[in-house]
């Protein structure tokens, strides 16, 4: 519901641009000064007051100023359809009246604000009146980021926000002032003083490159100061010498604002900290993630026990982006898009469909981009998001930019299954891995059912269908739209779904759980893919004679193993018959993991092998030194292992070169585990966290040496600030340990959700991590004989499957704990159950793959 104290911003519009004669104005008062302008209130006629700013240092200015005085004047002009943003109403050059002197001076006449300016906006203020002011504020600096080309402040500070007075109890309306005015300034002086160091990012102060995140930092400042009465980094700034605030900035971390200010939302908190994280790739990747995160603090009433935002939540925008076409690159996804606009240290504004507002904004290119310039886009996952992106490539044509639009397009497909609570598998060739498994649908489904699926994009995941009909319900115009007729879609739909059979067990497999954990941050979590739902059968067995440590991964209906005795095999996922096996020298005691047509194996014999998936003939072997007791894990162009020598080695994966090696503690038996786009981590037998950069320095690390041995593996969340290690929480911002979530366990966690699942010797617990409580629990029958493993839970769309020391795999519901299915396998899983497809493969240590499904 809007606020009655919120005002309507159309009340207090900007004035519209004119052309001014600086003979016309009535000079009436200096208004603002700087140490590098001067800011006067100026009567035009009739017209309300405007407010006219000069360079205080008018005499000495070049004219390489005056050109990137106007310049600038005329981009911070585009803006001017923003509410929040102070709108110009002329610029030039040209003598001024109140100077007493004939020499030219670059101006910019601007709205007047009336309000004054943030630091005046007190302490009476509600929390309420500052969220909203918050959120206009963000949202002003994402429309200059984003459809003002990139446009960056450079200068947020309180000075620079100023308010237009509303009437009776209304808030006054917030505008930014002076875009990049500022950096012109600053860049013709060589004072460090002029740069505001009480608001400079870690990167200024540096004196490195900019960009849009320099403008976040700044605004996070200015936040945590409206919030909460304090600066973030340094105690008394006004008084503090210019030497104190900087280091103060550089080496200080900020209190939680609802730890200064109980009464703030502690949502708040993850905000502005993330905000004002001293690497600009610890921040949000852009500033509409900052006003969506506000948005939603504004909407919840509960100020202190729901969970934190998801510092990178991303909301699907309404805006339009460039179509993308895909395709596939030795298993990374292929996109295009168009640059809108680029920075001095590599970083580029691209529009393409692939982002969910539209706009990536990246860093680190490899490549001179220029604005206009059509590129492709390689990136890792099925959904992603800005950190994804691997390599940004110029197209190598003339051919003219993707089209603009946001068109619907519908796709077929058939259910193969249906649930009470709306939900269905679609079996359609839109899913990269041949299901969609779809909630919240209106129409009354049945197995069988031909259906049109609405989605928009070139290149569907489930969270784009936004509507299941029925062929038979289908009306002629979405026919048409679609470019088939009902009958035809009625019938290719049917004919598809009589080709294959109604069960999981003989449907082919096409899904991929790729490699240890599923995805690269060893979550065991996969949102793409559904296990067995109801009381499944053994479809099949398969004895591969020695010993199996790890779990199997599955790809392209293929299941691959590894076992003590130097054998990696190749299976069947729908029947269990062998296709293939490779001989190492000695005991594969880790997972393989899957890229592209490429298996990479890693063995005990001190060797990393890359495996050919459909022959299993070797194409490279690389010596790594020592045994090698931990999967790998393969990121852009390496695979990167670790080995009990201490050693952290990447090697290329197409030549099996080494790129790269870090040298740790020896005795190291856990695998590397990619933390966001660029950093990896791992942990050695010293209790020491090593964080990584993908090119092999060593960024940061963590002791928890007080702790012990690190013998599991690190679970990363995806879009988190804090890893698991074993029961430990490690907040990797600040490097501590943040809390301990059980007491007790006997395996890695599993994570989905904020919620991390322990199998103990009595129960499986999930604990929520944010509120550290555990808010569900799993027993064992109540049998006094220890069930419970080193078994890691694996979670698939809601449902938690995990392993008992008795031999049986159990289901249950991830939400409740209750049991939904138990089946004997007759031994007890190595490490964690494997979903795909409706089937669940799991493999033991006496040397035996199970794949469970239902039979009907």
């Amino acid at each position: 519901m809007r606020d009655s104290r919120e005002p309507d911003p159309s009340t207090v519009e900007s004035p519209s641009r004119r052309s001014l004669s600086p003979d016309s104005f009535d000079h009436e008062a200096v208004i603002g000064r700087t140490p590098t302008t001067v800011v006067h209130r100026i009567g035009v006629g009739s017209d309300d007051p405007i407010a006219v700013k000069h360079p205080a240092t008018h005499g000495t200015l070049g004219g390489d100023v005056f050109d990137s005085f106007r310049r600038e004047g005329k981009r911070w002009a585009q803006l001017a359809d923003h509410p929040h943003i102070v709108g110009v109403v002329d610029w030039g050059e040209s003598p001024l009246p109140w100077l007493h002197h004939n020499a030219d001076v670059p101006w910019v006449a601007m709205e007047y604000m009336d309000g004054g300016d943030l630091g005046e906006y007190t302490e009476e203020r509600s929390v309420e009146g500052k969220l909203w002011v918050a959120q206009r504020l963000a949202d002003a600096v994402w429309y200059a980021h984003h459809d003002g080309g990139g446009l960056i402040h450079h200068d947020l500070k309180p000075e620079n926000i100023l308010f237009r007075e509303t009437p009776g109890e209304q808030w006054d309306v917030p505008k930014i002032a002076d875009w990049e005015l500022a950096r012109t300034l600053l860049n013709h002086s060589d004072s460090v003083g002029v740069t505001t160091p009480q608001y400079v990012a870690p990167e200024q102060a540096h004196n490195e490159s900019t960009d849009q995140l320099t403008d976040q930092f700044q605004l996070g400042i200015v936040l945590y100061e409206l919030f909460t009465g304090t600066h973030p980094f340094v105690d008394g700034p006004e008084s503090a010498p210019e030497a104190a605030l900087i280091t103060g900035i550089l080496q200080n971390d900020p209190v939680p604002p609802s730890e200064r200010r109980p009464a703030l939302p502690s949502a708040l908190d993850d905000v502005l900290l993330t905000m004002l994280a001293k690497d600009p790739d610890d921040r949000y990747e852009a500033m509409l993630q900052v006003r969506n995160d506000l948005r939603s603090i504004g909407r919840d009433d509960d100020r202190s026990d729901d969970p934190e935002p998801n510092p990178t939540a991303q909301t699907r925008p309404d805006s339009r982006s460039e179509t993308t076409q895909t395709a596939d690159w030795n298993g990374v996804g292929v996109g295009t898009g168009v640059v809108l606009d680029t920075t001095a240290r590599g970083a580029a504004a691209i529009r393409t469909e692939l982002a969910d507002d539209g706009t990536f904004y990246l860093s680190d290119t490899d490549h001179d981009l220029e604005p206009t310039q059509r590129v492709s886009l390689y990136y890792e996952g099925d959904d992603p998001g800005a950190s994804d992106i691997i390599e940004v490539q110029p197209v190598g044509s003339d051919a003219d930019p993707p089209a603009v639009g946001d068109s619907e397009t519908f796709g077929e497909g058939v259910v193969v299954d249906t649930t009470g609570d709306s939900k269905a598998a679609v079996e359609t060739d839109l899913a990269n891995d041949g299901v969609f498994y779809l909630s919240g649908i209106e129409a009354t489904l049945q197995t069988g059912d031909a259906v049109a699926l609405r989605y928009e994009g070139s290149d569907p995941t489930a969270s784009d269908i936004s509507q299941v009909v029925p062929v038979d319900e289908l009306d002629q115009a979405d026919a048409a739209e679609a470019g088939e007729s009902d009958a035809t879609r009625r019938s290719d739909a049917r004919a598809a779904f009589e080709s294959s059979s109604a069960t999981a067990s003989d449907r082919s497999i096409r899904g991929s759980w790729p490699r240890f954990g599923y995805d690269r941050g060893r979550t065991f979590h996969t949102p793409d893919q559904q296990g067995p739902d109801d009381s499944p059968d053994v479809v099949w067995e398969s004895e591969i004679g020695s010993e199996l440590e790890a779990p199997p991964v599955v790809a392209s209906g293929v299941v691959y193993a590894g076992t003590t005795n130097g054998l990696v095999f190749a299976l069947d996922a729908r029947t269990g018959e062998k296709r293939w096996h490779f001989e190492t020298e000695n005991a594969v005691v880790a997972a393989p993991a899957v890229a592209g047509d490429t298996l990479y194996v890693a063995s005990k014999d001190a060797h990393v092998y890359a495996i050919d998936r459909e022959d299993g003939t070797e194409r490279w072997a690389s010596d790594t030194g020592s045994g090698i007791y931990a999967p790998p894990v393969v990121t852009n162009d390496r695979v990167v292992v670790t080995s009990r020598s201490g050693a952290v080695r990447a090697i290329h994966t197409e030549t099996g070169n080494e790129m790269w090696t870090v040298e740790t503690t020896p005795g190291i038996r856990v695998p590397v585990t990619q933390y966001g786009r660029r950093r990896l981590l791992v942990g050695d037998d010293n209790g020491v966290v090593h964080v990584l950069t993908k090119g092999g320095s060593e960024q940061a690390s963590v002791d928890l040496s007080g702790r012990g041995r690190i013998r599991t593996p690190i679970v990363a969340p995806h879009n988190s600030g804090t890893v698991l290690i074993g029961d430990t929480l490690v907040d990797l911002r600040r490097e501590t340990v943040s809390d301990t979530l059980a007491r007790g366990v006997r395996s890695l966690p599993a994570v989905a959700e904020g919620t991390a699942y322990y199998v103990t010797d009595a129960e499986v617990r999930g604990i929520e991590i944010y509120s550290r409580e555990q808010v569900v629990s799993y027993g064992f029958d109540g049998s006094t004989s220890r069930l419970g493993t080193d078994t890691t839970p694996a979670i698939a769309d809601g449902t938690v499957y995990t392993g008992l020391g008795d031999g049986t795999v159990v289901a249950f519901d991830g939400a409740t704990g209750r049991e939904q299915w138990r089946q004997a396998i007759d031994a007890p899983v190595a490490c964690s159950p494997v979903p795909v497809d409706g089937h669940l493969f799991a493999a033991t240590r006496e040397g035996t793959l199970y794949a469970l499904a239902e039979q009907s």
